[in-house]
């Protein structure tokens, strides 16, 4: 019962999560390429935010695939977290080699205790 409780506080958290890139939000998309690293902050607020220990982020293409890249992935998720505090986390990625081109948003996030690694 414990564990569910903890499930429900930890997801809605998630739901309040605020991502933070390491450019300005009002900027013009940036070319990356692969191999590239995206680095970014997620900061989760709330009651509660003292529990999370791992986190996943992961990222979806928007915009439709290319002719020549039908076997590319379509998605690719962050590969090292780093904890800053309490709720605050550092997210870096290497863009894979085959991912396909295009724009990606971020897909989701998902939090829970470090001993779980993550939802």
């Amino acid at each position: 019962m414990q564990s569910k409780m903890l499930f429900r506080a930890l997801y809605a958290l998630c739901v309040g999560a605020v991502l933070t890139s390491s450019t300005a939000l009002t900027q013009a998309p940036t070319a990356y390429k692969p191999d590239d690293l995206l680095t970014f902050t997620v900061v989760f607020d709330g009651a509660g935010i003292d529990q999370i220990g791992a986190i996943n982020v992961n990222m979806r293409l928007t915009t439709p695939r290319r002719e020549d890249q039908p076997s590319f992935s379509q998605e690719f998720a962050a590969s090292i977290v780093k904890p800053l505090g309490a709720g605050k986390f550092e997210v870096s990625t290497r863009i894979p080699q085959y991912v396909a081109s295009g724009t990606y948003v971020f897909n989701g996030v998902t939090a829970g205790p470090a001993a779980l690694g993550g939802v």
